[in-house]
């Protein structure tokens, strides 16, 4: 799994375990992880290895408001195209963005409309490559963040990490690898 300080978080909230599932995960997280970062941390910490079975993003969010729509989405095509040649065989899935009451670079209501908005870019593009895009329906950022308005609480944490392993186990039981 490869992200922000959320992922990194969600390991130390789970302890660095494999989610309950067969396989083993390697947790990749890096606070303030923007877009055009992901690649040499992929490369960093991937290159030459076996090609992980599924290889789960949550990125996106710290792009919010420092670069245009655009240029945002083709930063996360980029990120698909060059997982999609680096490990062919893994499944890409796509945790989409949470939401937050803090953004560092917009104010909150516009965040809020950007980020669900490219959060629809992201679920059409990753449809579109037929990978997988997860959602997080049940978080809300009155009450599942930490008093900062950006992380998760005890509670978010769980939930968010239930909707990741909700998804990995229906697609480990239609195709195990």
């Amino acid at each position: 799994m490869v992200g922000s300080s959320y992922v990194s978080r969600l390991a130390s909230h789970l302890q660095g375990t494999h989610l309950g599932l067969p396989i083993p995960v390697k947790w990749v997280g890096r606070p303030g992880l923007r877009l055009n970062e992901v690649r040499n941390l992929i490369l960093g910490q991937l290159t030459g290895k076996t090609p992980p079975a599924y290889i789960i993003l949550h990125v996106g969010a710290n792009d919010i408001g420092a670069i245009h729509a655009k240029e945002w989405e083709d930063s996360l095509y980029e990120v698909l195209t060059f997982l999609r040649a680096m490990f062919p065989p893994s499944l890409l899935v796509y945790s989409l963005m949470l939401p937050r009451v803090s953004w560092r670079y917009l104010p909150p209501r516009e965040a809020h409309y950007a980020r669900k908005r490219y959060n629809r870019r992201a679920k059409v593009m990753f449809d579109k490559e037929r990978c997988v895009t997860v959602g997080h329906p049940l978080l809300e950022a009155k009450t599942h963040l930490t008093p900062d308005g950006v992380h998760l609480s005890k509670e978010g944490m769980d939930i968010f990490a239930q909707d990741l392993l909700g998804t990995i186990q229906g697609l480990y039981a239609r195709a195990p690898l």
